[in-house]
This record gives structure tokens, sequence and C-alpha cells, in this order.
């Protein structure tokens, strides 16, 4: 809330409201154009490529810079949490809201009279994307020839919407549930946690119950339900048919053919920790054990089904997982040390250690997300270069992996071709014995 020319931060502090806060809030506007156009031209880069597998996996951008995007979208709502951070560590993680376009980053209390109009903000905005992105499209088709025929109209609007929405889906989540997270005070009613002045099941709220339910049913429920749809719909032409994979694989070109409904997966965790994140503030110490049970659950399930077709994007995620999670355990330190038995010598030892954690972890996390996005790029260049000179890409990661994997447990097989014969069926197998010599000199790091 805003009194007196200052508006009150997460952490409890308050900070002076800028000079030309509308001016802030005209940056959010132009970044969602920005965006809107950012993600036509990526759809719009495809409409000429193949479309067959081997397109499919073709890396054109960095694949790296969505679970970059994602990780600082979860540090920012870490950072908003209740965990009682000391202050200097509590503004260190807040700036990652800039990943979420998180309204309140551009002090949209300062520019806007109260919580409903920050509100209809935050669930108009992506309404507003995609009509940015209709017009853009439409532009573009009119505009700039294809060399070979494209998707329908609709097939690519569905894919941008596809790339644009998983990435958004976590702060879409938040901004849409936010309406429903009220707490009941000692006088029987109850307030909304984001804004004590608003009393639920009543007045403006009510006023704005059916924009929360709209964004219920068009971002939390809408984005699983349609990305769910398509694939269950096109199944059977996710890998061959032309037209699927031209307009919708971008839902799934980074995952293992077993894998595909991945992306729902990881919708279901981004739901979770918006849900944690909003409905258990009031209870800390079961937020924080809220936050750690669904990372780590996804740290395991990465762990152990390894879903993506090139394994350095598993081992992003793994990295990711352990800096969040480390991060959550300096918010448990503090959330132990809040008891009226902690004395201030330890409460201010413990926010010391908090914050050199914190801080420990934003650099690593930072530097290995700079480092990931580089490699990244380094090798979608290689890549480009080889196609347009006509070279054989080579052999992928996941084709070494593979490779590695099968000439250590042949070696153990008496008859390996016999094996490979009984795997593969009808198909013939002309090279499968390998020497013992061959896989000890050989084989990959797994």
């Amino acid at each position: 809330r805003v009194h007196g020319g200052f508006l009150a931060e997460p952490s409890g502090a308050c900070r002076r409201c800028p000079s030309e806060p509308r001016a802030l809030l005209s940056v959010f506007v132009v970044a969602v154009v920005a965006l809107s156009s950012a993600c036509v031209a990526v759809v719009a880069l495809s409409r000429g490529a193949r479309a067959d597998v081997e397109e499919l996996r073709v890396r054109r951008l960095p694949p790296s810079i969505p679970l970059v995007i994602t990780a600082l979208q979860i540090v920012g709502v870490l950072a908003v949490a209740d965990l009682s951070w000391p202050p200097s560590a509590q503004r260190a993680l807040a700036v990652f809201n800039v990943a979420s376009l998180d309204v309140s980053i551009f002090a949209s209390e300062c520019s806007l009279s109260d919580f409903g109009a920050k509100y209809a903000v935050a669930l108009v905005a992506p309404v507003v994307f995609a009509l940015l992105v209709v017009v853009q499209l439409a532009l573009v088709r009119l505009w700039v020839r294809a060399p070979v025929p494209t998707a329908s109209f609709g097939s690519q609007l569905l894919a941008v919407l596809f790339l644009a929405g998983p990435l958004a889906y976590l702060p879409l989540a938040r901004s849409s549930l936010v309406l429903f997270d009220c707490t009941r005070l000692a006088d029987g009613r109850y307030y909304l946690d984001a804004d004590m002045s608003v009393e639920c099941f009543a007045g403006s709220w009510r006023a704005l119950l059916p924009l929360g339910v709209v964004g219920l049913a068009l971002y939390v429920c809408g984005i699983p339900i349609a990305i769910g749809a398509t694939l269950f719909v096109h199944r059977n032409g996710l890998f061959s048919d032309a037209t699927v994979i031209r307009a919708y694989g971008s839902l799934y070109r980074l995952f293992r053919r077993p894998m595909v409904a991945m992306p729902l997966a990881l919708l279901g965790k981004k739901l979770a920790i918006a849900c944690c994140s909003l409905f258990l503030s009031r209870l800390q110490g079961l937020q924080i054990a809220g936050f750690l049970a669904v990372i780590l659950v996804g740290g395991l399930v990465q762990l152990k089904a390894a879903p993506y077709f090139y394994p350095e994007y598993d081992r992003i995620e793994l990295v990711f997982t352990a800096l969040l999670s480390t991060i959550l355990v300096g918010g448990l330190v503090v959330h132990a040390n809040q008891g009226e038995s902690a004395t201030p010598s330890t409460k201010s030892n413990q926010a010391k250690f908090v914050i050199v954690l914190v801080v420990m972890c934003v650099v690593a996390l930072l530097g290995f997300a700079v480092l990931a996005v580089a490699n990244d790029i380094r090798t979608v260049v290689a890549e480009a270069r080889a196609r347009r000179q006509g070279k054989p890409l080579g052999e992928s990661a996941h084709a070494r992996r593979l490779r590695a994997i099968s000439r250590a447990g042949l070696a153990d097989i008496d008859d390996p071709e016999g094996f490979m014969q009984s795997v593969l069926g009808e198909q013939t197998v002309k090279r499968t014995t390998v020497s013992a010599a061959e896989t000890e000199t050989e084989m990959l790091p797994l």
C-alpha cells in the first residue's frame, strides 16, 4: 500500500514512490509489446523450415533461456514469500521478479489507485499480448511470403501462445489466484492477504470476482487444458505429421519421445509453487516444507526420468534445483530463529549467515545461467553454420550417451548380436558386437 508517497515492500520496509510512476508503468506496457513481437518473430522464422523429426530437434534459439527464466521466476516468488528474510537478502531476491514482469516491480501501486486496478492490469495484460500477437502475425503472413506451404493462421497463433504460455504460467497463476488468498482476522471477517484493506466476499472483492473467475478459466486451467488437449489429439502425428510438427513442435521438441507429456508436469510444478506462495503464507514452516517438497520432487523426477532429448538441459535443471533448495535452507534458518527464545545476538548472526548464503546462491545462479546460455548460443551458431554449409551435424549428445550405455551393457552379454536383434525386432543389426578392449577405450562417461 501507498501512504504519504511511500510504498510498502514485501519485507516490511518502505521506499519513496518514483517521481514519475506512470512513466515506469509505461515500461511494463513496452515490455509486453516487445515480448509479443519476439514471440511472433520466433514462429515466423520457422515458417519456411522443413517439418520432420530431424528438423524438430534442430535448436534455432538457445533452449536454456526458458529454463533460466523459470528459475529466476521461482527465485522472485521466494522473495515475496513471508519468510522474514533479512532486508538485504529480500532485496537481492526480489530483483528477479523482473523475469515475471511483475507489475509491482514497476511501482504500479504508486500509479494505480487501488488493488482492484492493479489486479485488472495484471489479468488484462495477457489479453492485450494475445491481441498484439494476432495483429502482428497477420501482418507477417501478409507481407512475408514463405518459400514452402506453412501452417494455418490458427495453428501459428497457437504456436505463439504455446511458446509464451508455459513461460508465463507461474506469474499468471499467482496473479489470478491472489484474489482468493484470504485470511480471517480477529473480527471474524476475511481480508485479502495482498491488501488487508479489501474485505473478501464483500464490496470491491465481489466486483472483482468475475474477473478472477475468467483468470482461473483462461490462465490457471486454460493453458494446461489447451496443451494437454493438443498433445492428446495429435498424439499419433507428433513425430510424423509435418503440419503438427511445424505448428506444435515447440511444445515437445526438447523432450524425449516417452516424455512428450512433460510440459504438463512442469506446469503442475509451477502451479504448486504458486499455491504454496499464496495459500500457505500464514504458515511459514509448512510453506517452506511445501516449496522444498515441490522443488526436490521435481529434481528427483529430473534425475530419474532424464526427460530432455539433450542431456545438458537435465544437468541445468538439476543445478537450478540445488541452488533453489539452498536458498530455501536459508529461509528455514530464518524461520527457526524467529521465536522469543532466540537472543538478539543469535538473530544477528543468523541474519548475516542468510545474507551471505543468499548472495552466494544468487551469484552462482546468475553465473551458471550466463554460462549455460553462452554454451547454448555457441552450439546454435555452430549447428546453423553446419546446415548452411551442408555438413552433417554429427552425433548428438543424446546419441553419444545412448552409445556409451549400450557399449557398457553389451560387454556383459554373451550374445550381443542376438540381444540387439531381439530388442530391434525385424530390423537388421549390422554392428553390435563390442570387444572388451574397445569398450574400455571408447566408452564415454555417463
